[in-house]
């Protein structure tokens, strides 16, 4: 099963959402390839915190950010620039 996060998102960001990542990673080994978006060096420090190195992750660069004032309208645009670029990096992904 592949699964994708987005590593900066909700209220606590990459601590939360990497951390829980590494448990899933430790937990289900279904789990053949999890792709975290988002800023590649903010991730990867927080994979390092946790001691992480599992193969099956792969970090996704994005540089967008949709802050809580934006408008709904221009946050679709960039969701849509993100799920583009996810689309195309997963496809040449070696993952099952």
């Amino acid at each position: 099963m592949k699964i994708a996060l987005d590593a900066m998102g909700g209220d606590f960001g990459p601590p939360n959402i990497v951390g829980g990542a590494v448990m899933a990673l430790n937990e289900y080994s279904r789990i053949t390839k999890l792709f975290l978006v988002g800023d590649t060096p903010r991730i990867e420090a927080e994979l390092k915190k946790h001691g992480c190195n599992d193969r099956r992750i792969e970090i996704v660069h994005a540089t967008q950010v949709v802050d809580m004032c934006d408008r709904a309208v221009d946050a679709v645009m960039f969701d849509s620039e993100i799920a583009r670029n996810f689309i195309s990096n997963s496809r040449n992904s070696s993952a099952p």
